[in-house]
């Protein structure tokens, strides 16, 4: 049987503002909001400690309180790999699957919908191509995003994690585009 291409959720009306997040010890946040001439525009990124619920409530609450508050909340929808033998380490896997409920749940007690994308959907679409055999994912995002936003090449010197979370909204804000026009 084929795999078919996950659908992604889209809430309607159309979300004007997202929050996407790289969930993770350090987690990557980026905000993109819509202009009515250029389409999705990246705003700010920055990480946070993806081990508070606090600090993810506090980054919700504040954008709340600015009433700048995001339409919908993107998370990359992480998963670990099987070690040899088929066996997945318990406490690797209770860790990840906390950080990433933590902000499903925020989400929902803020009222704001969320879409989980898997990591090779926005992957395959954006990240930069190896140019050295051990060269890392995280090394790659940050080349792809010197060149889509070189005017924020100090953020991404100091936050890795950010440009996961920008790759990961920029191709969720393509994919509301595609619907809106």
């Amino acid at each position: 049987m084929a795999k078919t291409k996950a659908e992604i959720f889209v809430p309607y009306p159309r979300p004007r503002r997202l929050l996407s997040v790289d969930p993770g010890e350090r987690a990557g946040l980026s905000i993109f909001r819509f202009d009515d001439e250029v389409g999705f525009i990246l705003d700010s990124c920055w990480e946070v400690n993806g081990d508070s619920t606090r600090a993810i409530a506090d980054t919700v609450r504040g954008y709340k309180a600015r009433s700048t508050v995001p339409s919908i909340v993107v998370i990359e929808r992480q998963f670990m790999k099987k070690r040899e033998g088929g066996k997945v380490q318990i406490s690797g896997f209770e860790t990840l699957l906390r950080r990433r409920m933590a902000w499903e749940t925020i989400a929902e007690v803020f009222g704001l919908p969320t879409a989980l994308i898997y990591p090779v959907s926005w992957q395959s679409k954006y990240l930069a191509k190896k140019t050295e055999d051990d060269e890392s994912t995280k090394d790659r995002a940050k080349r792809t995003c010197l060149k889509l936003w070189p005017e924020r090449s100090k953020i991404w010197e100091l936050y890795e994690n950010a440009c996961d979370s920008a790759l990961l909204g920029r191709f969720y804000a393509d994919r509301v585009q595609e619907r809106i026009f």
